[in-house]
């Protein structure tokens, strides 16, 4: 299981999102720069799904 973080960058109006999961190695990893919460969300979605496949 992940989360969706959204981080404040200097001289942007919006946020940017972040994603922070586990590997199965069950090191923790992030993926960052998700220009919408839905794009980080779905990429969240595809991670776990290869997680659960075994990829």
């Amino acid at each position: 299981m992940g989360s969706v973080y959204p981080y404040n960058v200097k001289g942007r109006a919006k946020p940017l999102y972040r994603i922070v999961y586990r590997r199965p190695d069950h090191k923790q990893t992030s993926e960052s720069g998700f220009t919408r919460k839905s794009d980080a969300e779905r990429r969240l979605a595809e991670v776990e799904v290869s997680k659960h496949r075994g990829e």
